[in-house]
């Protein structure tokens, strides 16, 4: 939230300077005075806006601005292979300790603390506030009660209404009855701790200023005691306001499915819940990060962020984001559309810890909802993953979401490039603007070693070279949330360059021919699993509001559509022969199990657990999967005489059964061809590939570990003069699963380096 409004500033008295005032150790009062030309209110004579030393600064950021010391080799080295990738883009880039250097520290205080009087004096901590920058979409009451003059209105000094900077500064005041916060008692407020708000602390008039605070923003506010977040457009019904204070009582020692909450209750949250989900706070770039950049809330339950809404008698409601998150699974959880599609989408971004809560997160979580050493909530562990979080939210400058994806991935860098949009009410031209800020997306993923960039299944890029529209051979995001969930490659890319309009690497060319399931291959599949009953099993959710919502979806799937494809996959299989199904049923454990999120809870006292990592393809007592393993097994001349029987066959057939039919599998359902990889059975499945199109897969995606990766490039030669000199995208980019490590034999599978790739032909 870095932009001028045309709402909230104060009209300046053209014979004084802010800047000048700003920057050094200032009365407020006196600079208000200055500004405005009018008499002060009593409010803003209990407050003084301070620029810190030099050591104060260091000070209360040194937590938060640790990781730049162990960051800086990091980002040498992403900065280095930039520059080996694209050097002109590689030049728009900055070490972020730079940024945080040069950025001054303002803070508000109240009356009587030290530090106004002595600049030396120590500061203990701070509080930050997040709030939604008013304009054409927002009017709310510009002039303050305490202000009206109906022959003279003057501009109120904070940027948010009077009763939210009323209840902010009671814990500051002497005397003041100050309300119970959330449930738990109100910690004792430091006598020297200021208050951050950006409108005041940000010299709004220095774009170079504004520039630098840009890029520290994220050690700003990590390093805040406290987050307060004001929704100044969500008004709570006086019955809404008692049921949410009733749930913090509900709340101790309960989880949200045991409250058993009445049905007015329950219709009372509903209502509540939608209208604080649309606040224009959760729609905004920089409110989204300002939740997301500070130490993550369910670590410290006394440090949680703290929601501020209006009462219906203009009391202020006090919600805690640990209650609103309580909610929102009670809801989420039960049968019905509780919570629409948007909300549900929009709050799970802010629940789902960024990057940088990922990594700096405390060991032990006061509510570890998983014990998976890299997620928490499923966080997020790529940039890729950040940007494609912060694509949908408003921002006016496109560059801040880029920024914003560096500050919430850790990347320690800045950007100082610019993405220009004429008119952000032109679809178009926004398109074109996000198409360019993926682009870029796309240079510094790579150059940090996050390869699944290169299996990114969105549409491809619109962008320009040289004055040319192109398509581009870089792709949108599809979903972030599975395609980029891989940890940086640390080793080789085998990658040489990166245009907008070419990428330049190493390739694995598959030489065998894609081979579709024939007739009775199907037939025998579909016989198993119609005689069998698995074509509509349960899928296993162990999880009662995942289970919910999975179902909720699956109204809304065509069950023709599954069945066919689970048909078709099987079909593969029994065609590909009994040595790589078995091996196939291990791979698909190891790849799609075994690294799926483990998520803990309590349930009725006794620990539960679930997620993919724990119930994805697992086979319920009673389910036929043992005699579908026999029948399947019989048309390969295996039954229980066979050597090893239970281990080396049954038991992987069972396994098999239970992943392919898991509802679940079904973003897998492309997959319609198989094609051999070696002389030794192994084959892979793959989606539709035409005559004359090549297979190709990147040299860097080539391990088992890429198995969810959509790895598999479907080429077109570029001839010319006879000779091939490119290649260029016939179609979007597939799965290769259910296959071991790609090995070039100059048979099966042909290395070929330095190969320029092109983006598809514009339609």
């Amino acid at each position: 939230m870095m932009y001028k409004s045309n709402h909230s500033a104060p009209p300046k008295n053209p014979d004084s300077t802010l800047p000048i005032l700003i920057k050094t150790t200032q009365d407020y009062s006196t600079m208000v005075d200055q500004l405005t030309e009018r008499p002060l209110t009593e409010l803003e004579k209990k407050f003084s806006l301070i620029c810190l030393s030099d050591a104060n600064k260091e000070r209360l950021l040194r937590d938060a601005s640790t990781f730049l010391t162990n960051a800086v080799e990091n980002s040498s080295k992403i900065l280095a292979r930039m520059k080996a990738l694209n050097p002109k883009i590689a030049d728009e880039f900055v070490s972020k300790d730079i940024a945080i250097s040069g950025a001054p520290l303002r803070l508000m205080f109240t009356k009587g603390a030290e530090i106004i009087e002595n600049a030396a004096k120590e500061v203990e901590s701070y509080s930050i506030i997040s709030y939604c920058w008013h304009g054409h979409d927002f009017e709310s009451n510009q002039w303050w009660p305490k202000y009206e003059d109906p022959n003279n209105k003057v501009p109120r000094p904070w940027p948010i209404d009077y009763a939210f900077v009323e209840d902010l500064l009671k814990p500051r005041l002497p005397n003041q009855d100050v309300p119970p916060n959330e449930g738990v008692p109100s910690p004792d407020v430091p006598t020297n701790e200021g208050i951050w708000i950006d409108q005041l602390c940000i010299n709004q008039d220095d774009e170079e200023e504004k520039k630098l605070l840009v890029g520290a923003m994220d050690v700003i506010y990590r390093s805040a005691r406290q987050l307060f977040i004001i929704l100044e457009d969500v008004f709570i019904s006086s019955d809404e306001e008692e049921v949410i204070n009733r749930c913090w009582d509900m709340k101790s020692g309960n989880s949200p499915w045991d409250w058993n909450l009445p049905e007015h209750d329950m219709a009372l949250l509903i209502t509540a819940f939608a209208r604080i989900m649309d606040a224009r706070w959760f729609y905004r770039a920089w409110c989204s990060h300002e939740f997301r950049v500070t130490n993550y809330f369910m670590v410290d339950f006394n440090k949680q962020p703290r929601f501020r809404v209006k009462g219906s008698s203009g009391n202020v409601v006090r919600i805690s984001a640990f209650l609103l998150v309580w909610i929102f699974l009670l809801l989420s959880g039960r049968a019905g559309n509780n919570i629409s599609d948007q909300h549900f989408d929009l709050f799970q971004r802010f629940i789902t810890p960024s990057t940088i809560q990922s990594i700096y997160r405390a060991p032990g979580s006061q509510l570890s909802r998983t014990q998976s050493p890299s997620t928490l909530f499923a966080g997020h562990m790529s940039f890729v993953q950040q940007v494609g979080e912060t694509t949908p939210f408003k921002c006016r400058d496109m560059q801040d979401k880029c920024q914003i994806a560096l500050n919430l991935s850790g990347v320690p860098l800045v950007w100082k490039g610019q993405i220009l949009i004429k008119d952000f009410t032109d679809p178009c031209q926004v398109e074109k603007g996000e198409d360019e800020l993926f682009w870029i997306s796309t240079v510094i993923a790579l150059s940090k070693g996050e390869i699944p960039v290169l299996g990114l299944v969105g549409l491809p890029l619109s962008l320009s070279e040289d004055g040319i529209s192109i398509l581009s051979w870089a792709h949108r995001p599809h979903n972030t949330r599975t395609e980029a969930k891989m940890p940086p490659h640390v080793g080789n890319l085998h990658i040489h360059s990166i245009t907008p309009s070419y990428i330049e690497l190493d390739l694995l060319f598959v030489e065998s021919a894609p081979i579709q399931p024939s007739g009775r291959a199907l037939d025998l599949a579909h016989g198993i699993l119609q005689e069998h009953g698995l074509y509509h099993r349960n899928t296993p959710f162990v999880d009662a509001a995942s289970k919910a919502r999975f179902e909720e979806f699956l109204k809304t799937r065509d069950h023709e559509v599954w069945h066919k494809a689970v048909r078709i996959i099987l079909a593969c299989f029994i065609e590909g022969g009994v040595e790589w199904l078995k091996p196939a049923a291990r791979l698909f454990t190891t790849e799609i199990i075994n690294k799926g999120e483990v998520y803990q809870d309590i349930k009725d006292g006794k620990k539960v657990e679930y997620g993919i990592g724990v119930d994805f393809g697992s086979v319920a007592d009673g389910e036929d999967f043992a005699a579908a393993a026999t029948k399947l097994l019989s048309i390969f001349h295996i039954d229980s005489s066979t050597s090893k029987w239970e281990t080396e066959y049954l038991q992987p057939t069972i396994s098999l059964l239970g992943i392919i039919t898991d509802r679940r599998f079904e973003k897998f359902c492309e997959c319609v061809m198989h094609v051999p990889l070696n002389d030794h059975g192994d084959r892979a499945l793959i989606g539709l590939v035409l005559p004359g199109q090549r297979m190709a897969v990147p040299a860097v995606l080539s391990g088992v570990e890429q198995t969810m990766t959509s790895r598999l490039w479907v080429l077109e030669e570029i001839i010319e003069k006879g000779k091939i000199i490119g290649w260029r995208s016939a179609m979007n980019r597939q799965f290769m699963i259910g296959c071991p490590e790609l090995v070039p034999d100059g048979k099966f599978v042909v290395s070929r380096e330095r190969q320029k790739v092109f983006g598809q032909k514009p339609m």
